[in-house]
């Protein structure tokens, strides 16, 4: 009886099974527990072959990293058809989305947090190069109307809190909310957007300016706070801060 003949694998085929093989075996034990070995025998590949293509399972785990941090990802952009406010809100609904649904993301971030490594070292100082652009952006298009120049800060903390509610999630209830949950999700991405909407009021009227514009524009010209606060539709806190500024 003749032999049946082997499909021969291209070198994209090879390289998505071993993608795939990683992810099964971080989501199942985690970064600390995959091996090179482990790796070659679950996707059917000689570890000469691996190491034709990667230098170690350091450079493996670095590239499939890439793949899947949502950071890193290609897709974290900007429309410049939005508002810049607009386009912080869809970076955090994404972010939250892609999150949730993404087990391997997930196991990055663990990782990272519990291994000081060179990879992790990377993958953090890579992210921070990576989001540059993306901080520059927002920066400038919102300086007219945002209070202070702490976006960075701001955008830090922020993710730090969508990872550490997404991340622990199954654990518990957080302030009684069940994040693990679609409507969990949904209360989440909501309160995303009003606390964005606090801290960058972005109300316009009809001739296109930011309503801290226009606020500032009354006070200078010896306009009440508070007829300036009911204008505008600003907090008066808000306004008090742009007339002592």
């Amino acid at each position: 009886m003749e032999k049946q003949k082997r499909t021969r694998r291209t070198k994209r085929t090879i390289e998505e099974e071993l993608f795939r093989v990683v992810e099964q075996l971080v989501v199942q034990k985690g970064f600390n527990g995959v091996t090179f070995s482990e790796i070659a025998r679950e996707a059917k590949v000689e570890r000469r072959v691996l190491y034709n293509r990667f230098s170690g399972l350091s450079d493996l785990l670095d590239k499939y990293v890439q793949r899947y941090d949502c950071w890193l990802s290609k897709s974290v952009t900007f429309n410049p058809n939005e508002s810049a406010v607009n386009n912080i809100k869809n970076l955090f609904s994404d972010l939250v989305n892609r999150l949730y649904k993404n087990q391997a993301m997930q196991k990055i971030l663990i990782w990272e947090l519990n291994d000081t490594s060179k990879t992790t070292r990377r993958l953090a100082q890579k992210r921070e190069i990576d989001a540059t652009e993306l901080l520059k952006h927002f920066n400038e298009s919102t300086k007219d109307f945002r209070n202070g120049e702490l976006i960075n800060e701001f955008l830090s903390l922020f993710t730090a809190g969508i990872y550490y509610l997404i991340l622990h999630r199954k654990v518990s209830t957080f302030g009684f909310t069940d994040f693990d949950t679609e409507e969990g999700k949904d209360i989440l991405i909501n309160v995303i957007f009003r606390i964005i909407d606090c801290v960058y009021p972005e109300e316009e009227s009809n001739t296109g300016y930011p309503a801290k514009v226009i606020a500032r524009n009354l006070l200078q010209k010896g306009v009440d706070k508070k007829i300036v606060a009911t204008s505008t539709g600003l907090p008066i806190a808000v306004i008090e801060d742009l007339g002592n500024k």
